[in-house]
């Protein structure tokens, strides 16, 4: 048992010396820290997810958009069960040119979705409107707490 219990404490102090004291970890650690969760960014969406039609046979131009987003690549929130999430929400209307290939028809039209306008740390979780909202899928991401 005495073999066990060196091999514990050695890995205790490794721990520990890694944790606090190797410059690059904490560099690495303040940078992940001072990711918060608080700005909007731009994402590209596929032009065709935001139509509610089915898009089979149509030919969309732009085949992608820009839109703000509060997601997991947004920043990081404290605690395993909280994630980035859109506090605050505007319309945006985008205009799309639109060839239907079965008929020949080509015109434009105009798409209703939303720009993320403010961000936040959500708790996480399929039922949240908030969660819903922000558009990502659930990661559980969180920033790590530096409390020394």
């Amino acid at each position: 048992m005495l073999p066990v219990t060196i091999i514990a404490i050695l890995l205790l102090q490794w721990s520990t010396e890694a944790r606090f004291e190797d410059p690059e970890f904490m560099s690495h650690l303040k940078r992940v820290n001072n990711f918060r969760c608080k700005h909007p960014r731009l994402t590209s969406l596929r032009s065709r997810d935001l139509f509610e039609e089915g898009v089979s046979g149509l030919v969309i131009i732009p085949e992608m958009t820009v839109v703000h987003r509060c997601d997991e690549g947004a920043g990081c929130c404290a605690g395993s069960s909280r994630v980035c999430g859109a506090l605050e929400s505007s319309p945006v209307y985008l205009k799309f040119y639109v060839h239907r290939v079965f008929d020949g028809t080509q015109k434009y039209e105009i798409v209703e979705t939303s720009n993320h306008t403010k961000c936040g740390c959500v708790e996480d979780g399929d039922n949240n409107p908030r969660r819903v909202l922000s558009g990502g899928n659930s990661s559980g991401r969180s920033c790590y707490q530096l409390s020394f």
